[in-house]
């Protein structure tokens, strides 16, 4: 296997920046499912879905703003921190639980 060059991991770079948008709007889908693949594939990508996670956390639906605080939960990051800290003040009890820290530790 050739080694990756700078422009081969741009690319790379390019291709899951691309996926974001389509697996932020996968976070409201109705189907738990899709939400929870969407969700660990944003967790996986990491730091670079942070902007996108934190938008959601003012969503009008619960479930979606609850998705976007997990996975902020998942990503090592001090802006999806600072998010966190902010959703402590969420009007839903389940999103507050999670910026709380009931969803666990952040990958390194």
């Amino acid at each position: 296997m050739p080694p990756i060059t700078k422009r081969g991991a741009a690319s790379h770079e390019d291709k899951r920046t691309a996926r974001i948008p389509s697996l932020v709007a996968d976070l409201a889908s109705a189907d738990p499912v899709v939400r929870t693949k969407a969700r660990e594939a944003l967790v996986a990508i990491g730091k670079l879905t942070v902007p996108s996670l934190i938008r959601l956390l003012s969503h009008r639906k619960p479930h979606v703003r609850w998705e976007a605080a997990k996975a902020l939960c998942g990503i090592a990051n001090p802006f999806a921190a600072s998010a966190l800290v902010n959703a402590l003040d969420d009007r839903d009890g389940d999103v507050r639980w999670l910026a709380a820290g009931g969803g666990g530790r952040p990958r390194p």
